[in-house]
């Protein structure tokens, strides 16, 4: 009955042994990939770290194609983003079509499911927005009613990358060249970068409590800060209150 796939292993117990009847019976893995993969490349730790305000409100994202009925070449947005028709919002900019959609950190918006009204704010600059190119931009969706408000009474969009943009008297940071963003996006704010010290990130903390927020001056109450170290791009936040506890134990939005 069990075919003859078992022996004694010589102290009684039975050993179950593949057939090669068995082995030729089982399926092919079409999912299985053998392709060779390297080890990556380990990034220098002693190269320049960039530390920036965590600001307290909600992510958001902004993504820009260039829509392919305008005659110009491209590839249809629709099905390789999976996302319904109604996240997708046209704009016309210099005789070309452009297409702009609006997300939180899990999903595209829509002006009927929206996220403290990021998506209707898009949709309201989608013409200046279109400035920031072709892409995927990331920031922070902040202000009045949202986390910690901040004090003000109205809400603002500060994107990431502090690689890219920079704006007023804030110094670009990095290798590569940076410029201003439109002039509804502003840009988190850079406290240090430079090579790893052993104060490098407590002076950075010690500012904020002492001086208050940089984005919004005045306010006594940061977040915290975002350390990026630059050549990897990874990111490691600290936060002034909680910084042990689990984002989930102390409240979190979108």
């Amino acid at each position: 009955m069990d075919g003859g796939n078992r022996d004694l292993d010589g102290t009684g117990q039975v050993v179950y042994r593949e057939t090669d009847m068995e082995i030729n019976q089982i399926a092919p893995n079409p999912a299985l990939d053998l392709t060779f993969s390297p080890f990556p490349k380990i990034t220098r730790y002693n190269r320049e770290w960039v530390i920036t305000e965590k600001i307290d409100g909600t992510n958001g994202l902004i993504r820009i194609f260039e829509d392919p009925r305008s005659g110009h070449d491209g590839i249809s947005p629709y099905a390789p983003i999976g996302a319904a028709l109604d996240t997708v919002h046209t704009v016309e900019r210099s005789g070309r079509m452009f297409g702009i959609m609006a997300g939180s950190r899990n999903r595209f918006l829509t002006p009927d499911d929206d996220n403290f009204g990021f998506c209707r704010w898009v949709r309201n600059n989608a013409h200046e927005l279109i400035g920031l190119g072709i892409g995927h931009h990331y920031g922070e969706w902040w202000g009045s009613g949202i986390q910690r408000r901040y004090g003000l009474d109205h809400k603002r969009f500060s994107l990431f990358n502090t690689a890219r943009w920079h704006k007023g008297p804030q110094s670009p940071v990095g290798s590569i060249k940076s410029t201003n963003p439109p002039e509804c996006c502003g840009v988190v704010p850079v406290i240090s970068c430079g090579l790893p010290a052993s104060d490098f990130i407590q002076r950075a903390i010690d500012m904020l409590r002492g001086y208050g927020s940089l984005v919004a001056p005045g306010f006594m109450k940061p977040e915290g800060i975002v350390v990026i170290h630059a050549p990897s791009r990874h990111q490691y936040k600290i936060t002034l209150e909680n910084d042990d506890a689990p984002k989930g134990s102390v409240g979190s939005v979108e």
